[in-house]
């Protein structure tokens, strides 16, 4: 009978969740949008409204399920993300009529439609790939654990860890000696003077990630078992490596989030295990990461003024997605799909244009160069693309559907393995620390 009420009580909360979501939906879309317009024009934002407010409410309600049911996992960042950055931020722009590059209500149908079609192929490829390798990686712990193989402690090659903290550590001690000390920017960008070369951002983002995974895997270790005194010595040593070289202050916000938050989960791993709930408010409190960040440099380093930005920082980069994937259908409506070039670019991003004279621009910028500016003012180069509007903008609705596909698929055989593992207490720890750290790639994707 408690079951029963306690399911009573959830389809109501569900209920009276759509309801509002509803309503605020119809107030934004259908009341802000639909001035002026024909009966048609006005009954395909109406259909756009129903569809956005369903999408918001399906974000809405999975995430709720994937925070109380998993803690911690690759789905929660998903829904997170459709919830706030797709959902709650274009409510805030659309409520207050102001987009950062305009926003065409014919496109609401649109959008909607592919973001409904974008949760259906990731639920249908989670739920496969999370069910299959939940059972797989059951079967062969239980193999392990019967034979006595299972309880391994952690490997941690000790030799050749000392050695490259060594050299991180004597990298991070030099150039600081000849660049100076910079909390609040890259030592790598101060090296090559901010030129945002190829050369250079391929050594930014390849020297300082793999200083700072190699000390959170060391850290893993230390803190799962690992006592020997070489490996205590080389978390000493890339430590200090961390902290002349990358500093929570001292990068792009999304990737400095990304790289800190995997970190804290390393961290705080117990208790997010007792309070399965921790996970997703560390998430929410996150939303406003960047804006704290902004306020420490000023406030220390610029000497600006202590100011918050208020309603405006939801007009910034962080909270365009849902604008962006609009553009991007505006674009593919004109201009057709791009056949995967945007895809093979970001792939292939090492190859130098000396050798791909055509590798084309990150797909934000490409939407802001090849459409937004026939109609819009640009004089920056900040703009996000979401996955979804990645996929649209390469191979059409079909790209959605089997990109969103492989997404979720990915992310259901992590989280299966990671879940799975878990329970039996074994460390697995190259696997364990890899979800962490991609709770902070879905975040930066």
């Amino acid at each position: 009978m408690n079951y029963l009420n306690i399911n009573i009580f959830r389809i109501m909360a569900c209920f009276f969740i759509a309801v509002i979501i509803y309503v605020l939906c119809f107030q934004v879309f259908w009341v802000q949008l639909n001035i002026g317009l024909s009966l048609p024009e006005a009954t395909k934002i109406f259909l756009g409204m129903s569809l956005f407010a369903i999408h918001l409410i399906i974000s809405t309600v999975a995430l709720y399920y994937s925070i109380s049911r998993d803690g911690m996992s690759l789905r929660i960042i998903y829904w997170f993300y459709s919830f706030v950055f797709m959902g709650v931020a274009p409510l805030i722009q659309g409520a207050i009529g102001v987009w950062r590059h305009g926003f065409d209500p014919s496109l609401l149908l649109t959008l909607s439609l592919i973001l409904l079609i974008a949760h259906v192929s990731f639920m249908a490829g989670y739920t496969l790939s999370s069910h299959r390798w939940r059972r797989l990686t059951l079967n062969r712990l239980q193999t392990q654990e019967q034979i006595g193989y299972l309880h391994q402690n952690f490997f941690l090659d000790g030799n050749k860890v000392f050695l490259f903290s060594i050299a991180a550590v004597s990298f991070s001690i030099v150039t600081s000696l000849i660049y100076g000390f910079h909390i609040s920017s890259s030592m790598i960008r101060e090296m090559f003077g901010f030129t945002y070369s190829p050369l250079e951002s391929m050594t930014e983002y390849f020297v300082r990630p793999l200083i700072f995974f190699t000390f959170s895997y060391v850290l893993y270790a230390v803190v799962n078992g690992e006592r020997r005194f070489i490996s205590k010595l080389s978390l000493l040593c890339l430590f200090c490596s961390v902290f002349l070289i990358i500093g929570p202050l001292s990068g792009a916000r999304s990737i400095i989030f990304f790289l800190y938050f995997g970190l804290f989960i390393i961290l705080a791993r117990h208790k997010m295990s007792a309070h399965p709930k921790l996970f997703g408010g560390i998430l929410f409190a996150g939303i406003f990461g960047s804006e704290v960040q902004n306020l420490v440099r000023s406030f220390f380093f610029s000497g600006s003024d202590f100011a918050l930005a208020g309603v405006n920082y939801f007009f910034q980069g962080h909270f365009d997605g849902f604008e962006m994937l609009g553009h991007t259908i505006s674009h593919v409506n004109s201009q057709g799909v791009e056949f995967g070039s945007q895809l093979l670019s970001a792939v292939l991003f090492w190859l130098p244009r000396s050798l791909w004279p055509d590798k084309s621009i990150g797909s934000g910028d490409f939407i802001a160069f090849e459409h937004l500016v026939k109609t819009e003012f640009v004089d920056f180069a900040n703009f996000s693309m979401p996955l979804v509007g990645e996929a649209y903008l390469n191979f059409g609705m079909l790209g959605v559907c089997l990109l969103i596909f492989v997404v979720g698929w990915l992310c259901g055989k992590q989280d299966g393995r990671f879940h799975t593992t878990r329970k039996f207490e074994t460390s697995m720890a190259i696997k364990n620390l890899l979800n962490r750290f991609g709770c902070g790639v879905m975040v930066l994707c």
